[in-house]
């Protein structure tokens, strides 16, 4: 009997803290977006994370004190005919409006008691007013597959890190020869029906349908030219959210096509680290990024996509 009150002791504790963060959040969230409506910079002031970010739809990325003094406002911030999404991973929390071809993603950090704005990256959906090209020929995936210009400060930052990798990496199989990038279907978070946004492809469908659709054409990418579409990374901040999520910032140049910032929180599911939310924000100002043949340029740097992974 004294078991039983305390599994059910717990269950609750853990229901009211659950309940505690989403009211908090609500609550915090809503007057924020009345901040930005009237203007009341003071207030918005005292709710921005010492770190916040704000990248907006153009892909301009403003540090706190720009973003203050440029007075910036949401693309979308009250509640009428707005799609309001929540996801909870411990201490953070992804927060989306959204409403026809506008996304807007906020990433709340409860770790101090009150919420504080760690980001906000905007999606202003569009068609493409360029001609994108994909390469030709096999291009290394050097970058971000064995490194790339950040070093992790913490295990869950090391564990996100991985997990992604794991992600992004084509394995070579022992058994067939063949190439494979089944760790893209492994690391893809689906627990909440989470849904990736992209400048040019607007909200992602549901993860079977994603799989359904990009697997063959990555596939096909990785029979003919070696490389299952990875994109490098110029430059990375990381953050921990509590225990449970790992927040970070990508600029990433897509090979023949413009540059985007990557929003992601990675978050541990019964222990398995996995990519949860993900926006790409395209850089208008962004020119087209060409790539050079890595067989005419010398580059002999070790691609582990032709190693055996298996016992490692």
């Amino acid at each position: 009997m004294n078991i039983l009150r305390l599994i059910i002791l717990l269950c609750g504790v853990g229901l009211s803290v659950a309940y505690t963060q989403d009211n908090s959040v609500r609550s915090v969230d809503a007057m924020l977006a009345d901040a930005f409506d009237s203007g009341n910079s003071v207030y918005v002031d005292s709710i921005l994370h010492p770190e916040f970010t704000w990248i907006d739809s153009d892909g301009i990325m403003w540090p706190r004190r720009e973003s203050l003094a440029a007075e910036l406002k949401p693309l979308l911030t009250g509640e009428e005919q707005v799609t309001i999404i929540e996801h909870y991973y411990g201490e953070a929390t992804f927060l989306e409006r959204s409403k026809d071809d506008s996304f807007i993603m906020y990433i709340w950090d409860s770790t101090s008691g009150s919420p504080k704005l760690l980001n906000i990256t905007e999606i202003q959906v569009k068609e493409k007013d360029y001609q994108s090209h994909s390469a030709e020929f096999e291009i290394p995936c050097y970058n971000p597959c064995t490194v790339m210009p950040w070093v992790p400060l913490s295990d869950n930052q090391r564990a996100a890190y991985a997990a992604w990798q794991d992600q992004e990496q084509a394995f070579l199989d022992p058994e067939t020869g063949r190439l494979n990038r089944d760790g893209w279907i492994r690391r893809i978070n689906s627990d909440q029906d989470q849904r990736p946004v992209n400048t040019y492809m607007g909200k992602s469908p549901p993860k079977q349908d994603r799989v359904a659709f990009y697997m063959p054409r990555i596939n096909a990418a990785l029979e003919t030219r070696g490389t299952g579409f990875t994109v490098p990374v110029l430059w990375s901040r990381w953050w921990d959210i509590g225990d449970e999520a790992v927040f970070n910032i990508m600029l990433q140049p897509t090979f023949g096509d413009k540059a985007y910032w990557a929003s992601r929180i990675f978050s541990p599911v019964n222990g398995f680290w996995m990519m949860s939310e993900s926006y790409h924000t395209y850089i208008e100002t962004s020119p087209i990024m060409t790539s050079v043949d890595p067989a005419i340029s010398g580059d002999n740097r070790q691609d582990l996509r032709n190693v055996d992974l298996s016992t490692r």
